[in-house]
């Protein structure tokens, strides 16, 4: 069983390093990176993983449901969270979680 469908892990990681476009409630544009995808965390009855994103210092940054666009991915609405890195860096993140029904095998890293 592939955890996610469409937001399964792999698909991100197969994007790291390539740009996205974003897109706020404004409406306005800025092309942010995606920098990190974490390993799949899996729990007896749960799956999650997270992804960052870098984006340019001098862009404001709320929480909040963004427009992404990605020539591979197509159009994605994400709720972003601002995180601070240990190297003192600000990221965005989103965090997938995915309960799994009991008795149900899964592949890690899916």
């Amino acid at each position: 069983m592939t955890i996610g469908g469409e937001l399964n892990r792999d698909r991100f990681a197969a994007v790291i390093g390539t740009p996205f476009t974003l897109t706020s409630g404004d409406g306005k544009t800025v092309v942010i990176e995606l920098v990190e995808v974490s390993e799949m965390r899996l729990l007896p009855n749960q799956a999650s993983y997270s992804i960052l994103f870098q984006f340019p210092e001098r862009y404001p940054v709320q929480q909040g449901l963004y427009e992404l666009r990605h020539t591979a991915l197509g159009k994605l609405q994400l709720f972003l969270v601002p995180v601070i890195t240990p190297a003192n860096q600000i990221r965005l993140e989103a965090v997938f979680n995915f309960l799994i029904p009991n008795g149900t095998t899964t592949e890690k890293g899916g």
